[in-house]
């Protein structure tokens, strides 16, 4: 592709090269000649294999491009290309190409397992001369070149270069030499090698680089002007200052380097040792992680991730009972969605199989994926919704039993809900992945697979959803098996194969097979593979006989690999696939079947054209109606949801009664204009309006998703319907739970909706439902010796140090309780696995939390300590099988100088699957003579994403200077604003002062907290929960408030009545005290029954807006019954309305036959051409026939 920038608008468009000259390989790299120009460009690129990965990480090789592997060069801006003829190189893959910075007709080319190849261009004659630098490739090397390994003597697989060349003097070239033992899954030491004469002598300069799996990860460029520096990046990226003799690592960053520059090639900067300071040079690493910056030459790193859409997920997870999304990626673990527009990390390592249990959401099952062929995999479990902990190893595959790179991992859609993992066997578990056992034989033989290094193993597993028993099964080479009617066992008499070269079907891999859900005997299948002919097939018979199910004519498959296959529960001749990426006129890799695979038409509009691994289908009935969602995981863009309107509120409650709600949703007309009704269980609409809780103007962007917009902030995807206890256009949250109906019971919120561009979204308020082990927050903490902290006040290491933790039960009754309260000492630059783990032990032996049946553990591996993905980050959580209530968060506490140096981090803050956010009190307190000086640093995570913010501290600071300063900055005006690491776009705002000393957070996710002033303290709790009297402070002059020392809950007790008061609130009169409220509130009545009235508590007037009555249903008419106060509706039968569907006409509402309903209904449109040799169908994306040839081929050659 070559990208062109649009004059002023920072677009870019991008234009394709090489047409299908390049197709099924990959580009290892791009080199262009800086002495060229326009459209006689010269650009050189080197041309390798490229492999696909389904959803199980069926690994299989594509062919070589049909010009074959190589170097090729095009002297016409890439109109036009030519391989380079270089000698003993055919059929090799070329694993990098350089260029000399001061010579644009030198090149140095590596091939795997070749070595490096230089060749010199005739200006003249546009030809090349090549010679090999390495001896034994065949050929003779180049003259006089000395000092590197024998390609057959001393073998070695990928080759890395890189060319130092300053005006003047010789080039000085490093090239390194890959020499891992297993091309899949061995970590090795690689050689490097220095030349200081342009590539003619060569000497090894240490005995082994840092690990790095040699095919996989190998980076190397030097410093812009100093060439005894360079960077090596392998699993991890190092540092050398001494010509690759030894290395030092870098800052931490992902794993996995595939990348690394410097961000001026031909500046000056300085790199030296990390300790000694001065380092300034700017560079950025491309790793697994994403995209990384650093600006002190390689010491610290930072994510530069904003807005690039580029997961790699491997499979995806939603439910119709949670908002909750959660997605198994490569290299990225486990990721977790909840309605705003990112996605929080939440396992480490490769993960697949992703579930969220069909009977109790807050319990999500994944699996580890695993390099090495026979290495274990661990399937992990979370009960908090996948939000908080994931337990670790739940179950373990046997040793050495082969298995995919990523085993798949279901669970069976009927009653009970079993869970089935594949390795070249099949288990079940029936008891939340706590044991599996075997229920088949090894059943696609042992026949070793060199692609993937292993035996046969499972990549597909579907159970019938109507018939339990039957299990599907397909495997690596394409066999198929189903279970008998008795279920699966682990004897072979339980099997009968189904699949294979015998039914006609491809021997390559199985991607994923789907049943129908009425009827066991009708599936599909699914085949990767790079090969002319159908990788989509079905049988009507469990198997007996096979058919393609890839259409025919202009509505057929793409001929590329089909990687996932979805089945609509309501209509199951609905029938969608994902496959990869699609060449032209195609170009979308999401197809649907609306008649069984009989035909297909493109369903990709909005979605970029990228392998989808998994589709998966939501259905929800809402006011009778079926609500469909379509969730796709793409393998390098993210996931992208295909809905209808949805909206999604979550709920914060303090002391017994909803206070926030937050409200998110997408499906929406795009750019449209919002407004939002808030109804009570009677249905009475208590608030109403345009503006939100927030003063936000409601709208969606250009996505279709909910976004609010005000001055200070721009297209922030949350909306407020209720926020500090005041909703929708200013009404107190009190009127929205006062009893309407006049029965003496509170007609409570019950429901949120949001209209945008005259389409309807609804969603229930769920109430704060309680279980049994409610879910928790997790506490995890970092050291001034790991550097996340300055060091100029912390404790020097071994000082005694210490900090309490508190683990709080939250309930909706308002019985939120601290079920014990521990100290826990440490010292200064104590590794914080043995810190949490002495919590973890104190907590434990507690008889006071013994009670309530809580246990703490600490998951997470030893800081510093490396697999094959990420640092793990040890981590304290509470489980609480006894506890009845709504979230647990684990409170911490720490005095002036007690933890001078330290980071606490409460992550998992809130219940997202049960629909609840924890409004959470940080409360800051100094030594009597304030604060000491110094700085604090607060990360507030929420769905927005991270917002980190830094105060200076002086000395006699007092708390609530410090609350003030951090309001300040929360709540500073402009677009992005003045904080880099807190932009507009990532700041919720919701952040409210509290008593002087505290701040109160509503959609915090994660809070970190790192003082680096002794002179500070802090307590992190929920709201509710008090330790003195002025936490208790409720600013009502009419009641005395206390703590309660025994519950740790306020007490807030009415003062005699009579007694004066001043509420400072204009919408109360007779401000004397009764019954513990001051004053009594102004009535507003404008005797208008088909209006909402309310006091403006900004300016003490009765307000009225008409009842808005709208139900989103285009065949009733609604409006306000001036009886009743309430919506009603009329239907409208014959009016003309939309059914959505292009392929309809003269669309009109028809009643049912009682004449109670009514529903919009067309004609669909006559696609006949009278032509019986053609398909005709209405193409559903476009509302235009398509007529395509009859394809007639009974398959007899």
């Amino acid at each position: 592709m070559i990208g062109t920038p649009a004059a002023g608008s920072g677009a870019w468009t991008w234009t394709p090269k090489g047409g299908s000259l390049f197709d099924l390989a990959s580009i290892n790299d791009v080199v262009l000649d800086p002495t060229t120009s326009g459209l006689t460009k010269r650009i050189y690129v080197a041309v390798s294999s490229g492999v696909t990965a389904s959803a199980s990480e069926s690994t299989i090789t594509g062919p070589a491009p049909a010009q074959g592997f190589g170097i090729y060069e095009s002297n016409s801006d890439g109109s036009s290309w030519a391989k380079l003829s270089i000698a003993n190189t055919t059929g090799s893959k070329p694993t990098d190409l350089e260029m000399d910075p001061q010579n644009s007709n030198l090149l140095f080319a590596g091939f795997l397992g070749k070595g490096i190849f230089k060749g010199v261009r005739n200006p003249v004659t546009d030809t090349f001369t090549w010679c090999p630098l390495n001896p034994g490739t065949g050929g003779a090397v180049c003259l006089g070149t000395t000092g590197l390994p024998d390609a057959g003597s001393s073998p070695f697989d990928f080759v890395e270069v890189t060319v130092f060349h300053p005006g003047g003097g010789s080039a000085v070239l490093y090239a390194i030499f890959g020499n891992c033992t297993d091309p899949i899954c061995s970590f090795c030491n690689s050689r490097i090698y220095k030349s200081t004469d342009g590539g003619t002598t060569w000497s090894q300069q240490n005995a082994a680089a840092p690990d790095g799996y040699s095919r996989y990860t190998h980076v190397l460029t030097t410093h812009p002007s100093d060439h005894t520096k360079l960077l090596y990046g392998g699993i991890g990226l190092s540092l050398s200052y001494n010509s690759a003799a030894s290395f030092q690592p870098a800052g931490n960053q992902h794993p996995d380097l595939h990348e690394v520059v410097f961000a001026n090639p031909g500046a000056a900067c300085t790199m030296q040792a990390c300790n000694m300071g001065g380092n300034n040079c700017v560079i950025y690493a491309a790793n697994d992680g994403g995209f990384y910056r650093s600006t002190d030459s390689g010491c610290t790193f930072t994510p530069r991730n904003d807005g690039l859409q580029i997961t790699g997920f491997q499979s995806i997870a939603a439910s119709a009972d949670t908002p909750v999304v959660i997605g198994g990626t490569q290299d990225n673990g486990t990721v977790y969605f909840s309605g705003s527009s990112t996605w929080a990390h939440k396992t480490g390592n490769d993960s697949n199989g992703t579930v969220i249990d069909l009977d109790t959401p807050t319990k999500t099952y994944d699996v580890t994926g695993a390099i090495c062929p026979n290495v274990q995999r661990d399937v992990e479990r979370s009960t908090s919704g996948g939000s908080n902990t994931w337990w670790p190893k739940t179950f373990t595959t046997p040793v050495n039993e082969a298995a995919s790179f990523y085993p798949p991992l279901v669970q069976d859609p009927s009653q009970q809900h079993p869970l089935y993992l594949g390795t070249n066997r099949l288990y079940q578990s029936t008891n939340d992945a706590i044991n599996f056992s075997q229920v088949s034989p090894a059943l696609g033989g042992n026949q070793f697979f060199a692609d993937i290094q292993r035996t046969n193993v499972i990549t597909a597993i579907a159970v019938a959803p109507n018939k339990p028993a039957r299990v599907y099964v397909g495997y690596y080479d394409g066999q198929i098996w189903l279970s008998k009617a008795g279920g699966p066992c682990s004897n072979m008499s339980c099997w009968d194969s189904i699949g294979g070269m015998g039914k006609g079907l491809p021997q390559t891999t199985v991607t994923w097979i789907a049943v129908d859900p009425t009827d066991f005997m009708t599936a599909y299948a699914a085949f990767s593979g790079f090969f002319s002919g159908p990788h989509l097939y079905k049988t009507t018979n469990a198997g007996s006989t096979w058919t393609a199910a890839n259409g025919s004519g202009l509505t057929m498959l793409p001929n590329v690999p089909v990687n996932t296959i979805a089945i609509e529960p309501s209509t199951p001749l609905n029938v969608w696939v994902g496959t990869d990426s699609a060449p032209a006129p195609y170009l979308t890799s999401v197809f649907k079947s609306t008649d069984g695979g009989m035909s297909w038409v493109k369903f990709g509009n909005g979605l970029p054209n990228v392998p989808v691994f998994e589709l998966q289908i939501l259905e929800r009935k809402v006011q009778g109606k079926i609500l469909g969602q379509v969730y796709a995981a793409t393998h390098g863009r993210g996931a992208f949801i295909l809905t209808q309107p949805n909206i999604t509120n979550f709920e914060g409650w303090v002391n017994g009664g909803i206070w926030d709600i937050p409200v998110y949703g997408d499906g929406y007309p795009k750019n449209s204009t919002c407004e939002m009704q808030i109804l009570q269980s009677d249905g009475t609409i208590c608030a109403q309006g345009m503006i939100d809780a927030r003063l936000g103007t409601m709208g969606t962007d250009g996505q279709g998703k909910l976004v609010s917009n005000s001055p200070n902030w721009s297209g922030q995807d949350v909306l407020w319907a209720c926020f500090d206890g005041t909703c929708v256009n200013n009404v107190p949250i009190a009127d929205c739970n006062d009893d309407e109906t006049g029965d003496g019971i509170p007609d409570l919120l019950s429901t949120v909706l949001v209209k945008c561009g005259g389409v309807l979204g609804i969603d229930k308020v769920l109430g704060c439902p309680q279980q049994n082990n409610p879910p928790g927050s997790v506490l995890s903490l970092d050291q001034v010796l790991g550097g996340p902290v300055t060091a100029s006040t912390a404790a020097p290491a071994g000082a005694a140090q210490q900090f309490g933790v508190l683990p709080i039960v939250q309930a909706a009754n308002g019985a939120t309780r601290v079920m014990c309260d521990e100290t826990v000492p440490y010292t200064a630059g104590e590794p914080s696995a043995d810190i949490l783990t002495r919590a973890r032990d104190l907590i434990n032996a507690d008889a006071a939390c013994q009670v309530g049946g809580v246990s703490a553990v600490v998951t997470g591996l030893p800081q510093g300590q490396l697999d094959e993905d990420l640092i793990a980050r040890p981590t304290l959580s509470v489980d609480a099988p006894g506890v009845l209530g709504s979230q647990i968060m684990l409170g911490m506490r720490a005095g002036a100088g007690e933890f001078a140096g330290t980071c606490f981090n409460l992550e998992g803050l809130g219940a997202t699957v049960l629909k609840q956010i924890l409004i959470s009190r940080l409360k800051f307190s100094t030594l009597p003579t304030g604060a000491s000086g110094g700085s604090i640093r607060l990360i507030e995570q929420s769905p927005l994403g991270s917002c980190q913010l830094t105060l200076p501290t002086a000395p006699g600071d007092t708390p609530a200077a410090i609350v003030k300063g951090f309001d300040a900055m929360f709540q500073a005006p402009g677009i992005p604003g003045p904080f880099p690491d807190c932009p507009s776009n990532r700041n919720p705002r919701d952040a409210v002062v509290h008593g002087g000393d505290s701040l109160i957070f509503v959609l915090a996710t994660g809070l970190t907290l790192c003082v680096d002033d002794p002179g500070v303290g802090f307590l992190a709790v929920p709201d509710e929960v008090c330790f003195t009297d002025s936490d208790c402070d409720d600013h009502n002059p009419c009641s005395d408030d206390a703590c309660d020392p025994g519950t740790h809950l306020c007490i807030h007790r009415p003062v005699q009545d009579g007694v004066p008061c001043q509420d400072t609130d204009p919408c109360t009169i007779g401000d004397v005290c009764r019954n513990g409220i001051c004053g009594a509130p102004v009535i507003c009545d404008d005797h208008n029954p088909c209006t909402i009235d309310w006091c403006d508590t900004a300016t003490g007037r009765c307000v009225s807006q008409p009842l808005v009555c709208d139900d989103g249903d285009p065949c009733t008419s609604d409006f306000c019954d001036q009886g009743t106060g309430k919506c009603a509706t009329r239907l409208l039968p014959g009016a003309p309305c939309d059914d959505g569907d292009p392929c309809t006409a003269g669309d009109l509402c028809v009643p049912d036959p009682l004449g109670l309903t009514a529903t919009c209904q067309g004609t669909a449109l006559a696609c006949n051409d009278g032509n019986p040799c053609t398909v005709d169908l209405c193409d559903p994306n476009t509302g235009q026939c398509v007529n395509s040839p009859l394809v007639c081929d009974d398959g007899n050659v």
